[in-house]
């Protein structure tokens, strides 16, 4: 007792804590499941690429010789223009709602349609522009429009129009019943102007011979 009263006791230092291996354990979980969906996503996107690029692509122009011969004009506006082509976009097979419609018509044969395809996917929204360009022409004696080029965010998707084309062109219909009667009409040639759509009709007495 009398050695241990003399000398001082020393103890060993304490160890300083250690953080828990654990600790980034539940994020490391969570990498994992993301790392999964991110590729899901990019693979699926490559894939969407690669079809629409596969279907999409300008189409020719339509050969749609212009006449100056004629009975009839018909002017449709681009007010009325925009308006239907917004309710047939709609309804033409785009995921979201359509929006911020614009029709521009040039001088010739061709009207450029713009807007924005809004839609929701896991919560989030996005916004897609589009640009669609349409030629108007004469078939059978009837107006008639052509897609020649489509696209969403730049990427070609000119084949996926072919139903808004289809639903445009069964409006484009004109019943030429409400006519004068004793006459047989005929749309004869289209042109196109900033102000509006002209559309020229042939009138021909029934019994003679045009």
């Amino acid at each position: 007792m009398d050695y241990l009263d003399r000398e001082t006791i020393k103890l060993p230092p304490e160890e300083e804590p250690r953080p828990p291996r654990f600790r980034w354990l539940p994020a490391r979980r969570a990498i994992f499941p993301i790392a999964t969906f991110l590729a899901g996503m990019l693979t699926t996107l490559i894939i969407l690429l690669i079809v629409v690029s596969l279907l999409g692509g300008n189409r020719p122009p339509v050969s749609n010789p212009s006449s100056s011969k004629g009975d009839i004009v018909i002017q449709v506006g681009p007010a009325y223009i925009t308006h239907l082509v917004a309710r047939n976009l709609q309804t033409a097979g785009l995921p979201g709602r359509v929006k911020n419609v614009q029709v521009t018509l040039a001088a010739g044969d061709q009207a450029t349609v713009q807007g924005d395809d809004e839609f929701s996917t896991f919560g989030l929204t996005f916004t897609r522009h589009f640009t669609i360009v349409v030629e108007p022409y004469t078939r059978n004696c009837q107006l008639q429009i052509r897609v020649l080029h489509a696209d969403l965010s730049g990427i070609p998707v000119t084949n996926f129009a072919t139903s808004f084309e289809g639903q445009i062109n069964q409006q484009l219909r004109v019943n030429t019943s409400g006519f004068p009667s004793g006459f047989t009409y005929c749309d004869v040639g289209v042109r196109t102007t900033p102000s509006g759509l002209f559309v020229t009709y042939s009138a021909v007495p029934i019994g003679n011979t045009p």
